[in-house]
Order: C-alpha cells, then structure tokens, then sequence
C-alpha cells in the first residue's frame, strides 16, 4: 500500500492521535496549530498539576517524618531527606544537556525521568526498617525527578501556550496544585496520626479513626507517591513537543555564560536568591 505522507493527514485526523504517542499517523507538533497545542497541552497540564500538589509536601514533610518515625533516621537520613528537591535543581542543566545531545523531545523526556523517579520511591517504600538511609538515597533520587525537569517544561510552555495566554494557562495549573497541596497535605496528616478533629462531624472522625487498624500506614503512603510520580510521567506522555535546539556548547553549565553577560538575568538571580528561592 502507498505510503501517505505527514503534509497529507488533515489537521482533524491529528486532534484523536496526538494524546497516544507512538499510534500509527501520530501526527508532528509542527502539522498541530497553536490553538491545538495548547488544547492539549493544558489538558494533559491540569494532571500533571494535581500530581505535583501531592507531591509538594512530600519532600519537606512526610517523607521527613517517615524517616524518623518509621525508620529511626539520624541526621544524615534526614538531611538527604529534606535535600531531594534541591539536588534535583541542581541536575537541571545535565538534564538539559543530556535531551540536547540527545535530540529528544522535552516531553518524552520529562516523562521517563519522572518514571525513574516513580521506581525509585516504589524501592524506598519497599525498602526494610534498617534499611534507613538506603530510604534517604532512594528518596532523593524519586524527589530530585520533579524539579530536575523543570526546564523542560518551561520549554513545553513557551512553544505550546500563545504568548497572549501563557500566563493565565500557566497561573490555572499554579493554584489547582497549591489546592492540591493544601487538601493532601491534610488528608495525609489524618492518615499517618488518626485524631478527632472538633471541626469534622461525628461521622468524619469515626472514618477517621478507622485509619488506626490499618498497619504499615507510613509504606503506603511513600508507595502513593511512587505512585503520584508514575502518573505525573504519564500526564506527559501526550504532551506535543519539538527536539530542544542544539546548545551553543557541549559542557552542562555551558549557560552560566548568561550570569555574566545578562544584567538583566543576573539581577533576577541575585534577588531569588535573596528571597529564599
């Protein structure tokens, strides 16, 4: 049979193809419009935005108090602990650097990170009482994904939200993960330390102290968001994106060259850092 080529499959055809990567006649995000790409883009974002709501307390929170009460942690497990968000900041430019060399496309890329950061806190979760800081390193490799793809995401929104609307785009999926956050926050708060709640009615807090009966509370909880990172990985995967562009150099930090020549870039940076980012 003849071979139809991209130029002739309607615009129409690829709106039910590009959600499921690899499909036969998955159409390029160069034959999608604007409007296309942004459709599908915030679509697939807004789950992407529950997962990282769930995800924001992990690190700072319940993985930390897993750490000491489950597994007796020291200092050290601790501070890996607490460290996962922040080593995975400081990957952003490997990270970058490897898509580049690689002439991958952000999203696909994005995706299987995230996926081996949803292996690693399976691992964890599984990972023995004196297993402890084995717990910390696997940790900090499932909490370091989220924030490692950072730039790659940046790049998913400038090439596919309309400059007139990124913001608003942008700023939705910001407060459906803050409401996440605050909700799971709470509800996890329940699960780990089961207590009436003078707020709740009778029959919430009685549901609530069910929660006491169920045994290895702590493991399911890290499982949930081993489980959170495998869907975050997913949200991704329908994602339309172009191959990052080729790097001026070779060399990971090749960027900072902008810290100096950029003014501009190099204030912004300087007051972030003043302001705690």
């Amino acid at each position: 049979s003849a071979v139809v080529p991209h130029a002739a499959i309607p615009t129409s055809f690829c709106r039910f193809t590009v959600p499921v990567p690899g499909r036969e006649g998955h159409c390029p995000p160069a034959m999608l419009s604007q409007e296309e790409r942004a459709r599908v883009t915030f679509r697939r974002e807004r789950w992407r935005a529950i997962c990282s709501g769930v995800l924001e307390p992990a690190g700072i929170t319940f993985l930390l108090l897993v750490a000491t009460r489950h597994f007796q942690g020291g200092p050290l497990t601790k501070a890996l602990v607490a460290a996962g968000g922040s080593v995975g900041l400081l990957l952003t430019p490997l990270a970058v650097n490897r898509v580049q060399a690689a002439g991958g496309r952000p999203s696909d890329a994005a995706a299987r990170i995230l996926t081996v950061g949803a292996i690693a806190m399976m691992v964890a979760a599984l990972a023995p009482v004196s297993w402890g800081l084995a717990y910390a390193v696997f940790c900090v490799i499932g909490m370091a994904t989220p924030y490692s793809v950072t730039p790659l995401l940046t790049q998913i929104y400038q090439d596919n939200y309309p400059a007139e609307r990124r913001g608003r785009l942008y700023s939705t999926a910001v407060m459906l993960r803050i409401a996440t956050a605050v909700m799971f926050a709470a509800l996890a708060g329940l699960w780990l330390d089961p207590r009436p709640i003078t707020m709740l009615p009778d029959w919430l807090n009685a549901a609530v102290g069910t929660f006491t009966s169920i045994p290895g509370r702590d493991r399911i909880l890290v499982a949930a968001f081993a489980a959170t990172l495998a869907a975050s990985a997913w949200s991704l995967t329908g994602v339309p994106s172009s191959p990052l562009p080729a790097a001026a150099g070779s060399h990971p930090l090749h960027a900072w060259r902008y810290v100096r020549s950029d003014r501009g870039f190099r204030q912004a940076l300087i007051s972030w850092m003043l302001m705690g980012f």
